[in-house]
C-alpha cells in the first residue's frame, strides 16, 4: 500500500494496463467485443463531465465581440504557460516535501494501523525509500517529466475550447458596447500586458502561496463541520439496513448488483455500505 501511495501514477498505469494485457491474450473476436464494451463504458463515464450549453442563443455579431476579448485575455500559449508554472510551483515542490514527511504519517495514510508500527519520530519517507528503492529519486523525476509532458500536450488541445467557452461567457455577460470598451482597453499597451497576464497570474507563486496558506484552515473547518454527519443530516432518515428492505426491494437490489438474493448479506461490498449504521447503533 505504501508503494501505491508513493507511485500513484505507476499504480494507475498498472490498473489501466491490466485489462489491455488480458485482452491481448484473447482471440480477435473476443478482443473486439471487449474493446467495444470498454469504449462504451468509457463513453458513459465521460458523459458525466459534459455540461450542456443551454444558455440563450448568441447573435453572431455579439459572439464575435466575445471572441475578440477572449483572444486578448487568453493568447495562444497561455494555457501551456499556466501548466508549466503550476507544475513548477506546486507539483515539484510538493513531491520534494513528501520526501520529508514523517514515516508514521505515510504508513497511517496507507492504511496500516498505528498500533502495528513504531517508527522513530524523525524517520521520513526518504529513509524508507533509500532502503527499498535506491533509484527512488530517479524514478520520481521520470514520473514528474512524464506527467509534465502529458499536461503540456493536453494544454495545447484544451486551450481553443477554453477560449471559445470564454468567448461565449463574455458575450452573454456583457453588452456589445461594454465588450467594445473592454476590447479598446486591451488594445492599449497596458491592456495588452494585462490581457496576457490575466490568466497566467493565477499560477503565480503569490496566488498559489496564498491558496496553500488557506489549506490548513480549510481542512480544520471541513473536518470540524463534518465530524458529526448525523447532526448534519438533521431530520433526514438514515439509510436503511438490508433487514429493513422488503423482499421486492432486495430482489431489485440483487438484480442491480448481479448477485443472487441470498448472497446480499454475505457480500463484503454490501456489508461495508451499511457499516456506518451498524457502528452508529
Amino acid at each position: 500500500m505504501i508503494r501505491a501511495f508513493i507511485y500513484p501514477a505507476t499504480a494507475i498505469a498498472m490498473v489501466v494496463a491490466a485489462p489491455a494485457q488480458a485482452i491481448a491474450a484473447q482471440d480477435d473476436t473476443e478482443t473486439t467485443e471487449a474493446v467495444s464494451k470498454e469504449q462504451e463504458e468509457l463513453d458513459k463515464f465521460l458523459e458525466l463531465f459534459q455540461i450542456d450549453d443551454d444558455g440563450e442563443p448568441i447573435a453572431p455579431e455579439q459572439l464575435a465581440k466575445g471572441e475578440d476579448v477572449a483572444a486578448r485575455l487568453l493568447p495562444d500559449g497561455s494555457y501551456r504557460r499556466v501548466m508549466a508554472d503550476t507544475m513548477g510551483n506546486i507539483v515539484e515542490p510538493m513531491l520534494g516535501s513528501i520526501d520529508r514527511m514523517p514515516l508514521s504519517t505515510i504508513t497511517t495514510f496507507a492504511g496500516i494501523p498505528e498500533d502495528e508500527i513504531s517508527p522513530p519520530d524523525d524517520a521520513t519517507l526518504r529513509d524508507l525509500m533509500e532502503i527499498v528503492d535506491p533509484h527512488y529519486e530517479e524514478r520520481q523525476q521520470v514520473m514528474v517529466k512524464a506527467v509534465f509532458d502529458i499536461m503540456i500536450e493536453l494544454s495545447d488541445e484544451l486551450e481553443p475550447a477554453i477560449r471559445q467557452g470564454l468567448a461565449k461567457a463574455y458575450a452573454r455577460r456583457f453588452t456589445a458596447a461594454e465588450l467594445d470598451d473592454i476590447s479598446a482597453f486591451l488594445s492599449t499597451d497596458t491592456g495588452t500586458k494585462f490581457g496576457s497576464e490575466s490568466f497566467a497570474v493565477y499560477s503565480s507563486r503569490e496566488v498559489i502561496g496564498a491558496t496553500m496558506e488557506m489549506m490548513p484552515l480549510f481542512l480544520e473547518r471541513f473536518m470540524g463541520e463534518l465530524q458529526n454527519p448525523e447532526e448534519l443530516m438533521g431530520d433526514i432518515p438514515p439509510q436503511r439496513s438490508l433487514d429493513e428492505l422488503s423482499d421486492e426491494e432486495r430482489k431489485k437490489l440483487a438484480e442491480l448488483l448481479g448477485v443472487p438474493v441470498d448472497d446480499l448479506g454475505r457480500s463484503p461490498a454490501i456489508e461495508e455500505s451499511y457499516e456506518y449504521e451498524e457502528d452508529a447503533s
